[in-house]
């Protein structure tokens, strides 16, 4: 099911998309640009190599995290199938790789579980799973992130766009995003390293340098650094994670990251970005809170960046005017 091909019977028909269209030249006329990163596993695509989920059984498992029942005769309150299988079917820490991988193999097994058991939510999860399937289509980038660029480009606007991630597929990723539109390329590749980046030709960029090289390129990408966030002493600190480099001094430039782990509870320590100003290159908790109010900082719904065409769309104009807003409140 392709949705993304945008034409002037479409933005007429879709008041939503009418709007965006206003917001989005608005925003070009006075000269703005987008700088726009997107994690790639659950937030573009519906698979992840590095924990060796497909897409049956990474949509299985997001499925798992949707829909809430008593799952047996021991529970009084609806949980989510993925709380069931942690607290129950298969209790440990988070911290054990045996264990995390048994609870993606179970979450992973969400609708033959149902199948298995006779449950009433059988039928309602797997006809759910199979619209989401084909909603993805056989592109396997999901059409609300095309869509978002068709409208950019219809718009004339500037904009940048970075692909994220700390697992295995980047490259799989790039050619899919370029099969889709030969104009789109890829020309510029880095990879983090404890907090500095690597180019293809072995140069060394610190964050600001990086940022500034991003802006010379429209389809960017990066192989952040996992084991620097996620392994001890840092422990998955916000301050390790993957850097979002924004800039505050530019009325003209607004950056946005899209990621569905990112966390939105306020000053919880835990994090997968690390905000950092071209400013002056520091970052704090308070500017984490502060993004995600802004919303610049998005923690995806991978459903519904899989079903409705018009997600990212309407997040970057949900930012935009609270930004515009801004701008024109201070002047």
């Amino acid at each position: 099911m392709c949705v993304s091909a945008l034409t002037k019977e479409t933005i007429a028909i879709d008041p939503n998309l009418k709007a965006a269209e206003a917001e989005l030249l608005r925003f070009t006329e006075s000269g703005g640009r987008l700088i726009l990163y997107f994690d790639i596993n659950k937030t573009l695509i519906a698979e992840d190599s590095a924990s060796l989920k497909t897409e049956e059984t990474l949509l299985n498992n997001i499925l798992s995290q949707y829909y809430k029942a008593c799952w047996d005769e021991n529970i009084s309150e609806a949980i989510t199938f993925y709380e069931y299988v942690k607290n129950h079917l298969y209790p440990g820490s988070k911290q054990d790789i045996e264990t995390k991988n048994t609870w993606t193999k179970l979450s992973g097994e969400f609708i033959q579980w149902l199948q298995k058991e006779r449950h009433p939510l059988y039928q309602t999860v797997k006809d759910h799973y199979q619209r989401l399937s084909n909603h993805i289509g056989k592109e396997k980038i999901f059409s609300s992130f095309f869509r978002m660029i068709d409208l950019i480009e219809k718009c004339q606007c500037r904009a940048n766009i970075v692909l994220r991630s700390f697992g295995d597929d980047i490259q799989k990723t790039i050619r899919r995003i370029e099969s889709h539109n030969s104009k789109w390329k890829f020309t510029f590749i880095a990879k983090a390293e404890k907090g500095q980046f690597a180019t293809s030709e072995n140069k060394t960029l610190s964050p600001i340098q990086l940022f500034r090289t991003l802006n010379e390129h429209s389809f960017s990408a990066i192989q952040d650094d996992y084991n620097y966030w996620h392994k001890s002493p840092h422990c998955e600190q916000f301050q390790y994670g993957k850097a979002f480099l924004f800039d505050e001094t530019s009325p003209k430039k607004h950056c946005i990251f899209f990621d569905d782990h990112i966390n939105i509870k306020p000053s919880y320590p835990k994090n997968i970005v690390a905000p950092i100003s071209t400013k002056n290159g520091t970052l704090n908790e308070d500017t984490l809170d502060a993004l995600i109010k802004k919303n610049q900082l998005i923690q995806v719904d991978t459903i519904q960046a899989i079903e409705n065409p018009n997600y990212y769309t309407d997040k970057i104009i949900d930012s935009l005017r609270v930004f515009l807003n801004s701008i024109e409140y201070s002047l």
